[in-house]
Parts: C-alpha cells; sequence; structure tokens
C-alpha cells in the first residue's frame, strides 16, 4: 500500500457484516490485483483506481474484480513476451522432470557452447562431479558430449580428469579396465623364444627408391619439354641446343629394367617402388580407419587418455609429462606406463600387418624410438624406464613382448575393433566411438 499512497482503510468498514474468513479471502484477492497491475504496467484503469486516494475497495467491490483475473493473465502473456506465465511454465516442466534429465539438460546445453572452452568444459566436469555425488547416471548422449567437448580443448589432463570422472559414474568402466592387465615380462635367459617378430619395415628404402623414379621422370620430362621450346626461348635463358633422350629410349629402358627385376629379381625392385609410390600418393581412406581403429581401441583399453591421437613418440612422452602420476594412482597396479605406450604404438602394427599383410601407414621403428626417448628425457618426464624389470639391453625382446601383447588384444577384441572401424569410416566423433566401445563391452560381459 505504501508504494501505490493508497489512503489506509478503516477497521468498520472492512469488517462490518464480514466474517473473519471472508476478511482473508478479500486480502488475498487484494494483493493479487495489486500484484497484477504493477506487472501490468500499462493497463491504465486498473492502475488509476488503485492509486487514488479516495479509493474504497469493498469486499462486493473485490469479488466483482475477482472475475477479472483470466483478463489480467491473458494481457500479462501479451506484454513482455509472456516472461512471467512462461518461467512459471518452464519451472514447472523441470520440476516434473526426474533430477537425472535436469542435470542431463543442463550439462549438454552448456557443453553445447563451449566450443573449445575449457572454462566452460571445467564448469560441465563440476556438474559430473555433482552428480557422481548425487549417484546419478550419466547417460550415453551426455558422455558423448562431455567427451567431444573435452576432445576439442586438446588439453590431455582435462580429458584424463573428465574419463576419471565418468569412470567414477559408471559411464566408462572400460577405460584402464582389467581385460588390459599387463602379464609378467618374459625371461631374458631363453633369447625371446616364443615371442612374435615384428614385421620388417622398408619405409627407408621404398621412399627412397619411389623418390629416384619420380625425380629421373621429371627430369626427362623437363629435357624433352625444353627441347621443344629451346627455339623460341631467349639465349641467356638456355644457352645452345637442348638434347633430351628420345622418348623411345627412355620406354625401352623401363622395360628392360622391369624385366630384369621380374625375372631376375623375381619382382622385388618393382615391388618396392609400387609400396613407395603408395606411400607418397595414394590415401587409402579404409586403410586409415583399420590402423587408426586399432590405436583408439588399444589406448582406451589400456587406460591411456592419448587414445583419440596418432600414436608418435612425442606425444606419448608429453602425455607422461602431463598426466604421468595421475595415471600412476588412477591405473590398476601393476601401471607400467611404458610397456601401455608400446602396445599401443604397436596396435596398429599389428592389425595392418593382419588385414593387409604388409605395413605401409603403421611405424615398426616407433617403439624404439619412444624407449630410447624415455632414457634421455627420464628425468624431466618422470618415468621409471626399467618398470616391469627391464633395462637398457633389453629393448628389443621389451618391443618384441608389447607386439605380442598387442596382438593378443587385438585378436581378443577383434570384433570391436571392426565396428569402430566400420564407425570411422562414416566419420563419427570421438564420443560415438567410445560409447560403440563401452556398449559393446558390457553386452560381453553381460553374455557371459
Amino acid at each position: 500500500s505504501e508504494s501505490f499512497n493508497m489512503a489506509p482503510t478503516k477497521p468498520a468498514e472492512i469488517h462490518a457484516g464480514r466474517a473473519g474468513g471472508m476478511h482473508r479471502q478479500a486480502l488475498r484477492l487484494l494483493q493479487s490485483l495489486l500484484l497484477a497491475a504493477c506487472l501490468l504496467g500499462s493497463d491504465g484503469a486498473y492502475l488509476a483506481a488503485l492509486r487514488s486516494p479516495t479509493n474504497r475497495l469493498s469486499c462486493s467491490h473485490i469479488a466483482a474484480r475477482a472475475s477479472d483475473t483470466t483478463r489480467l493473465q491473458q494481457t500479462i502473456m501479451q506484454q513482455e513476451g509472456g516472461k512471467l506465465a512462461k518461467a512459471s511454465l518452464l519451472e514447472e516442466a523441470l520440476e516434473s522432470l526426474p533430477q537425472e534429465q535436469r542435470y542431463e539438460s543442463v550439462l549438454n546445453q552448456l557443453l553445447a557452447k563451449a566450443k573449445g572452452n575449457k572454462a566452460i568444459v571445467k564448469q560441465g566436469l563440476e556438474l559430473v562431479a555433482e552428480m557422481n555425488e548425487r549417484r546419478l547416471v550419466l547417460t550415453p548422449a551426455s558422455l558423448k558430449v562431455l567427451l567431444d567437448a573435452v576432445v576439442r580443448t586438446g588439453d590431455v589432463p582435462l580429458l584424463f580428469s573428465s574419463l576419471g570422472l565418468a569412470r567414477q559414474n559408471g559411464a566408462c568402466r572400460v577405460f584402464g579396465g582389467p581385460q588390459a592387465q599387463l602379464p609378467a615380462r618374459p625371461p631374458t635367459n631363453n633369447g625371446g623364444a616364443g615371442l612374435p617378430q615384428l614385421p620388417e619395415d622398408t619405409r627407408g628404402a621404398e621412399i627412397g627408391t619411389a623418390t629416384t623414379l619420380l625425380a629421373a621422370l621429371a627430369g626427362a620430362f623437363a629435357l624433352e619439354l625444353a627441347d621443344l621450346i629451346d627455339a623460341i626461348l631467349p639465349e641467356w635463358l638456355i644457352p645452345g641446343d637442348v638434347q633430351s633422350p628420345p622418348p623411345q629410349v627412355v620406354a625401352g629402358a623401363l622395360g628392360l629394367g622391369w624385366a630384369y627385376d621380374r625375372y631376375a629379381q623375381r619382382g622385388e625392385l618393382f615391388s618396392t617402388i609400387s609400396r613407395g609410390l603408395g606411400r607418397l600418393l595414394d590415401r587409402d581412406m579404409k586403410r586409415e580407419a583399420t590402423v587408426d581403429s586399432a590405436a583408439f581401441l588399444a589406448a582406451y583399453l589400456l587406460g591411456l587418455p592419448s587414445f583419440p591421437y596418432t600414436p608418435s613418440a612425442a606425444r606419448a612422452l608429453d602425455m607422461l609429462q602431463e598426466v604421468g602420476e595421475q595415471m600412476q594412482s588412477q591405473l590398476q597396479p601393476p601401471a607400467r606406463l611404458l610397456d601401455r605406450l608400446l602396445i599401443w604404438q604397436l596396435a596398429p602394427v599389428v592389425v595392418e600387418g593382419q588385414v593387409y599383410d604388409e605395413i605401409l601407414l603403421s611405424e615398426t621403428q616407433l617403439p624404439l624410438q619412444t624407449l630410447r626417448a624415455a632414457r634421455r628425457k627420464e628425468a624431466t618426464v618422470g618415468v621409471d624406464t626399467t618398470q616391469g624389470d627391464w633395462t637398457a639391453d633389453d629393448d628389443e625382446l621389451r618391443v618384441r613382448w608389447a607386439y605380442g601383447e598387442a596382438r593378443r588384444l587385438m585378436t581378443r577384441f577383434k570384433g570391436v575393433r571392426e565396428r569402430l572401424q566400420q564407425q570411422m569410416a562414416a566419420g563419427v566423433s570421438v564420443g560415438d566411438c567410445v560409447c560403440l566401445v563401452e556398449e559393446d563391452m558390457r553386452s560381453q560381459w553381460s553374455a557371459v
């Protein structure tokens, strides 16, 4: 009443001939009309009536006005975009949802606008932590949105934290689970008997031979072109006549070389050239999906947050430097981080050799490079290169052991990897791949 400067209502006028219950009802209606008038703002008739100093609203007047409540609500919906009514409807809708769906809705909307913003992603992780405290389940759809948002930041520690929270929630049970338990190292007194040999890597020879052939053909073509146009070019640009070998001579030399290689060398030279040209010029998307699916699955099973990335020595050591301590404490013992990295790097070699019988995309020398780099940076990276009772003299044996473990892992989960390969070839996101692995592995466990 103070804000509208209304004259005080006399008690006798209010209480005359009315029971106590009627007074309370009249006051509630009066408050409702006052609130509606405040929100309405532009309804001049109501505001003028309420502001008049001589106005006296009896209970009969209030009862008559009660029928106008519907009109007031409709007017409020039209004024200011109906914010009050819509807000109440939104609150009612949210309150009717289960608590899990409320959290999921807020989390998805928050992360949808992150677009690589670490601050927003960290807010999403806080929501997931709160869900864990309240024992609310993270759905596959929310897990996908969460991981895609984290991967977009490119922050490996943040990714490992999100996977840890999702694992506590029960949404990422496969990540670093018992299915990738590392066995003890083999004895060294038998020279590694029983361990498989790695495929031979002729990458350098193949690329070098193919590059030499391309350079020779390009030189012959350049001479032939210069021979054709030297008559119209200025003397200072090409002095004298240019004599190029006849095309018949070039073609004949190539034919003789092919025949010699075919019958004397069993086609080894031209096979090397073909593989080298394939490395330089060809891009097989299906083959890439095959190799990537092996690396993704191995890293995820082993509990390495590097699963969205292509294996490399530099990335592996950077990951150990950033989250090595957290991984050491959270993975099931024995952690043996360096051995896990070697298995991850060799999984693509295993699968590419099994599917294509030759190695073009994966790198067989990468594990040895990682071991040597880890020893050089052992103090700064903070990794123990001797974990698992290995020594520097055991590097080749250690790589062969890791190759055998990668082959065992990829053979055991061949079906999951093949389905993952199909999804990757279709261009799905990292979150989709994680959800596929989790669902497939959960189905296998439930079937046992």
